[in-house]
């Protein structure tokens, strides 16, 4: 099964890098990622042994959904709309003026950038982007990994996207993760405090069933050599 929201370590990494060499990343006030995070309100906070078993059953619940999340990373927001489907997985982003979509297919990643109404498409191995950190989560990961060992703590429900949720707090690596699930196993949000800032991400729609075209490419793909020739390195 396709790692749940750890996904977008992919797409910040390839997103940054392109802003990255054309000199155009936003700046970012200091204080508006290293800020302290608020104070939980422990009154809240549920001490449960069953939340843990649960968080898992739902986070390995299903493996077809659509969702689109309102992202914010490092003070800035972005819209995901992310695509599941067995191993396969699809994000669409809209940050910084670019449009994006990455493809996690069987064995390659295929990131596609929009320009002027043309699409240019870039394939790689998918074990050469493997590791990377920006915006991961190791909660997720060690949890479907069964190598968690922290702590999760049960939190009163929200309603996201219009639906019922059951939402946990895990305590982690010295960091604190809040997740909200729908009944069906859908992530429909984040919220989370690393050493890399804070970051969320809420849903605004989503659905438990996704079309095989949903993972159609829009152009044929080259490789990651093509994408930096493209952008002038």
């Amino acid at each position: 099964m396709v790692k749940k929201i750890g996904l977008l370590a992919v797409l910040l990494a390839l997103t940054f890098l392109v802003y990255a060499c054309t000199d155009e990343v936003p700046l970012v006030d200091e204080d508006d990622v290293l800020g302290e995070p608020e104070a939980p309100d422990e009154d809240d906070v549920v001490e449960d042994d069953d939340a843990l078993e649960e968080l898992k059953s739902l986070v390995m619940g299903t493996a077809e959904y659509m969702v689109s999340y309102e992202y914010d990373f490092l003070g800035e927001d972005m819209s995901l709309t992310q695509y599941v489907k067995g191993n396969r997985m699809r994000t669409d982003s809209e940050a910084f003026g670019m449009v994006s979509r990455v493809y996690l297919l069987e064995d390659s990643v295929v990131t596609c950038m929009e320009e002027a109404g043309q699409w240019m498409c870039f394939e790689s191995e998918r074990d050469e982007v493997e590791g990377v950190e920006a915006g991961d989560d190791p909660v997720i990961d060690d949890l479907e990994e069964g190598t968690f060992d922290g702590t999760i703590q049960r939190l009163p429900g929200r309603t996201v996207a219009g639906t019922s949720t059951s939402c946990f707090r895990a305590l982690y690596l010295g960091f604190t993760y809040d997740y909200c699930y729908s009944a069906e196993g859908v992530p429909l949000l984040v919220e989370a405090e690393t050493d890399e800032g804070s970051w969320s991400m809420t849903a605004t729609d989503y659905s438990t069933s996704v079309q095989e075209s949903a993972f159609e490419l829009p152009a044929e793909p080259g490789s990651f050599d093509d994408m930096l020739g493209a952008w002038g390195y």
